[in-house]
């Protein structure tokens, strides 16, 4: 944190230029932020190209909220919010699965203003049925599911902490359930995204029949 004050301290002109350059800062040189994500094989989409591609529809008026889990660093590291996007995290208490319950709520505070929540499916599957709420009431809310069948949170931190070969993720599998096929059974709109154009196509779509 030091040295990022240290260098932040040399970047000159407005308050808005200093921003950008500290942002810029954060990204070369806290933690990788690499572009070129999609030639890694390890998942389907990265998260990083996710929040790339994200970012691009975070133009005009959104709530964003923030799930506990791999995703507030994510969301953290490669999103840039500025107003009149506004977003959530729950850096107090960090409860998972909290987002689901906030975005309807924003949403019916907000009416006109659409409410996007971004969770794993570990967070996803602690409050799921908030969702028969928000059919039920017919409140339009988009929620983005990061699947890969792990509370990857836990695991990572224990493989990290206890410094061992034993296979931590293993012990965190969820199970592989078919989200999909729950969110559709309580009524609500679900698609499986296997491309960032797919994703970007669904994203447009849904906040728009969230919106209407």
């Amino acid at each position: 944190l030091d040295s990022l004050l240290r260098a932040s301290e040399k970047i000159p002109l407005s308050k808005e230029f200093r921003r950008n350059g500290i942002i810029r800062i954060m990204k070369e040189k806290i933690a990788p932020f690499d572009h070129a994500v999609s030639t890694r094989q390890q998942a389907k989409i990265h998260p990083i190209e996710l929040m790339i591609a994200l970012q691009t529809r975070l133009e005009g008026p959104c709530h964003v909220f923030v799930d506990v889990g791999n995703c507030l660093g994510w969301t953290w590291h490669c999103l840039k919010i500025d107003p009149p996007v506004r977003i959530f995290y729950p850096t107090n208490l960090g409860p998972m699965g909290w987002s689901m319950g906030a975005s309807i709520g924003g949403k019916l505070g907000a009416p006109a203003i659409p409410s996007l929540a971004i969770m794993g499916d570990g967070a996803y599957l602690m409050n799921s049925m908030d969702l028969l709420s928000a059919v039920e009431r017919r409140v339009g809310v988009v929620w983005i599911v990061l699947q890969d069948n792990d509370y990857s949170m836990v695991s990572q931190l224990m493989k990290v902490i206890c410094a061992t070969e034993m296979d931590w993720q293993h012990l965190y599998r969820l199970g592989a359930p078919d989200l999909s096929g729950h969110v559709k059974s309580l009524g609500a709109n679900a698609r499986t995204i296997s491309s960032i154009g797919d994703f970007t196509e669904t994203l447009d779509n849904f906040l728009s029949l969230a919106t209407s």
